[in-house]
């Protein structure tokens, strides 16, 4: 088989056959939204086919992320890990099925991210900073719940929203930006106009960005993550910088029956140092945090994204 033959068929099935899948998927998606299904029987769906998926794109991924960087978690059986991944994943789609059923970020559908979400001692400082309107970034991860955590801030009084990644004509896309909505938080693309965002932030709001996901859209850095190069957005130190405000690394991790909200200390990003430096140190303190987080919640994090795609 020549190299190039493999695309080639690929994109011959793809005009009517992705057009037709999207299609599919937006019915679905929109028909979650509908309290027709309990989110448990959802979990509980997606918790028996996950054996089936093991030949899919995501698990070949989660085994070749393990890997490559699996050793630097210590004593971790990659099978047992990876059926672990898969379950914290259909636990986390069928919690975003309940979000994407709320009745506001007031309302009473949304009354159980108050009773589940705790607040762990280490968040304390970045929370009260948060919620006093005081302005900041909360840089997350792709580990534990990322929507809950903006969702449960929306919900206690937090003012703005998070960047998310845009994929033109995704169903997947537009139907977080609704759940999102649905819970009073607003999604900003990559490519928002900066200007915009500093205002956010100099007015006291707080703007959510998860860089650990290579994505060659967005301004990134290289830096070391889990022991191999690995490259960063460069947004939540840019922006911290730009705005004068601090970068609070906050992870949602599961914790039993619920979640709970742990912290790091605010970075800071000072503009009176050379940019390139301060926004390297500060991309640094971020990747050594998140490293933690990964080490500590390993079955948690997104190992099937392309973190190290270059």
């Amino acid at each position: 088989m020549q190299p190039g033959q493999p695309q080639a068929a690929s994109a011959r099935a793809t005009p009517w056959s992705r057009a037709l899948r999207r299609r599919l998927r937006s019915a679905c998606l929109a028909g979650l939204e509908w309290p027709l299904v309990p989110p448990a029987f959802v979990e509980s769906a997606l918790c028996a086919v996950a054996p089936l998926a093991r030949s899919s794109g995501p698990l070949r991924r989660v085994r070749a992320n393990l890997a490559l960087v699996g050793a630097s978690l210590g004593q971790v059986d990659p099978a047992r890990l990876e059926r672990r991944v898969a379950r914290h994943a259909a636990r986390q789609f069928a919690t975003w099925v309940r979000l994407s059923r709320s009745d506001g970020p007031s309302g009473a559908r949304g009354a159980w991210l108050e009773a589940q979400v705790r607040r762990d001692a280490s968040a304390a400082p970045a929370l009260v900073h948060l919620l006093a309107g005081r302005g900041g970034i909360v840089a997350t991860a792709h580990l534990g719940d990322w929507e809950v955590l903006a969702a449960w801030l929306a919900r206690m009084g937090a003012r703005g929203g998070v960047i998310g990644l845009e994929r033109p004509r995704d169903p997947t896309t537009a139907w977080l930006e609704r759940l999102r909505a649905a819970n009073g938080v607003r999604t900003w693309s990559h490519a928002a106009q900066p200007r915009e965002l500093v205002e956010l932030l100099r007015g006291g709001g707080c703007l959510g960005v998860l860089n650990d996901l290579d994505t060659p859209r967005s301004a990134q850095l290289e830096l070391e993550f889990l022991g191999q190069p690995a490259r960063s957005a460069k947004s939540p130190a840019s922006l911290a910088r730009l705005a004068g405000v601090p970068i609070w690394p906050l992870a949602c991790v599961v914790d039993g029956a619920g979640w709970a909200i742990h912290g790091a200390p605010a970075i800071n990003v000072p503009s009176t140092a050379p940019k390139e430096d301060s926004i390297r140190r500060a991309l640094l303190q971020l990747a050594r945090v998140q490293e933690g987080w990964v080490r500590q919640w390993p079955e948690q994090w997104a190992w099937h994204q392309p973190r190290w795609r270059s």
